[in-house]
């Protein structure tokens, strides 16, 4: 059996990075025949992603239409934050093209772990409900997007799960690569990890978040600060940016498994962003999240009973900062087995589809 793997491999995005080597590894340990990724329009499969899955192969849109199956991998690919004609167009071509094709030739179509809604364009709604209603198996990553695709027309069975990402654990992590220069920067403190998200001058993270961790560190000198980014294409950016703000210790990102062993350090992770997140509560960390998407952010958290450390970035202020680091530092989270286990079930059901 050959399986066609699609998902957002076209950038250095920590979460997409992370799905499609767990979803790559996993196919592979399920004894396909041969998995590929889509690889329609050119550069949706980037180098970034090629290498560090030390995948090479390329094949045409119409050798794809020989494979016997196809899974959309998890991530937030089904849905839009803002509308614009590039966009739909860019969402269209890398993920509606495939799955429209093999609905069309009625071959087994599996979304597995996918978060989405709204999309703002009526034809890409219209679609969607071709493809989702003709779906063999459809598990989403929480209740929104299922009522969202039920509100479109979707008459297909839909079951919730939970987001991929919490899989892993730290026993099936690498040894973080720099753990010599960590530990003799660290000198025995704990580590507050901080995850700039596409930095620019005067941001709110320069302007609030930094100045009240900062603030937080002269409070309690057991910690110590380290940055790092979940895209690759920021790190030098990032560099430049924390270039005047004292002491920290920087990662570059460049492989998403070493990106998780670096989180799996901290104690503390302060984020932007989803998955970095996502990870470091999966990893039992304290998480702290301020995210520029609040809706997909929110509902995580919201669904491991933890909507409190979430504040949307817009309404943030130095002493919210504070107050969430002071409230939740030497507070881990524990997700628990109900919530990891359907996130297993994204993965397990692979071994179902090869039988």
């Amino acid at each position: 059996m050959k399986v066609l793997l699609v998902g957002a491999t076209f950038n250095s995005n920590f979460g997409d990075l992370l799905f499609s080597h767990l979803f790559y590894d996993k196919c592979k340990e399920a004894g396909f025949d041969k998995v590929s990724f889509w690889q329609w329009p050119e550069h949706v499969l980037c180098d970034f992603c090629r290498n560090e899955l030390d995948y090479h192969e390329k094949i045409s849109i119409w050798q794809t239409l020989r494979y016997d199956a196809l899974i959309l991998q998890s991530g937030g690919m089904m849905g839009d934050r803002v509308y614009t004609r590039r966009g739909v167009t860019l969402r269209f071509k890398r993920f509606f093209v495939p799955m429209l094709l093999f609905t069309l030739l009625h071959k087994p179509v599996y979304i597995l772990g996918c978060g989405g809604g709204p999309l703002f364009a009526w034809p890409m709604r219209k679609i969607a409900r071709h493809i989702w209603t003709r779906a063999s198996r459809i598990m989403v990553r929480d209740e929104e997007t299922r009522k969202y695709f039920q509100s479109i027309g979707v008459t297909n069975e839909i079951e919730v799960t939970s987001d991929t990402a919490q899989v892993i654990t730290a026993q099936q992590l690498p040894p973080f690569e720099k753990s010599d220069d960590l530990d003799n920067y660290l000198r025995g403190r704990k580590m507050l990890l901080f995850a700039v998200h596409f930095p620019k001058k005067g941001d709110i993270q320069e302007s609030i978040i930094l100045p009240a961790i900062r603030e937080f560190l002269q409070t309690h000198p057991d910690y110590a600060l380290a940055v790092t980014t979940d895209k690759t294409e920021t790190a030098d950016e990032t560099r430049e940016y924390m270039a005047d703000k004292g002491d920290y210790f920087f990662y570059h990102y460049h492989d998403s498994y070493q990106l998780a062993s670096f989180i799996n350090c901290a104690n503390v992770v302060v984020t932007l962003g989803l998955h970095v997140g996502i990870v470091g509560a999966s990893l039992g960390k304290s998480v702290i999240s301020f995210p520029h998407n609040y809706n997909k952010t929110h509902r995580y958290y919201k669904q491991i009973g933890e909507s409190q450390r979430c504040i949307e970035l817009a309404k943030v202020s130095q002493e919210i900062v504070l107050s969430q680091l002071e409230k939740f530092h030497s507070t881990p989270i524990v997700l628990s087995p109900t919530i990891r286990a359907l996130a297993k079930k994204n993965i397990d059901i692979i071994n179902e589809i090869n039988k």
